[in-house]
């Protein structure tokens, strides 16, 4: 791992899972417990450390495959429902299953993505 502080870490995957959630900064803190006043410190730090305005977003290209015949899929692959299988740039991947939450899924992007920032290898 980098040099950053076991906190700046936290904070980074804190400010990651907000980015994700769709809820304001407000709203994210209370459902979260997390001190609004150290959230907003943390941001502007972290901002300030990457030299940037906003968190980068890194947007890559999207394969959408399903269970037709172009797909490559065989019958055995049918068996396995609706699932979603999610693979970075650097090979991690994750495959959930269509009952797996919304919230367990941005949990699991931020953490993989974390993971690719870092070099991290499971």
């Amino acid at each position: 791992m980098s040099g950053r502080s076991e906190k700046e870490q936290f904070w980074r995957l804190v400010l990651e899972e907000h980015s994700l959630s769709g809820l304001s900064a407000r709203e994210f803190c209370r459902r979260e417990s997390i001190s609004e006043p150290s959230f907003y410190s943390w941001r502007r730090k972290i901002r300030e450390r990457d030299g940037e305005g906003h968190l980068d977003r890194e947007f890559l290209p999207v394969d959408v495959i399903g269970p037709d015949k172009s797909s490559g899929f065989s019958s055995e692959d049918s068996r396995l429902g609706s699932s979603l299988e999610i693979v970075t740039a650097s090979g991690l991947m994750v495959r959930v299953d269509e009952s797996c939450s919304a919230d367990l899924i941005q949990r699991v992007l931020v953490a993989m993505r974390l993971a690719d920032r870092e070099g991290v290898s499971c």
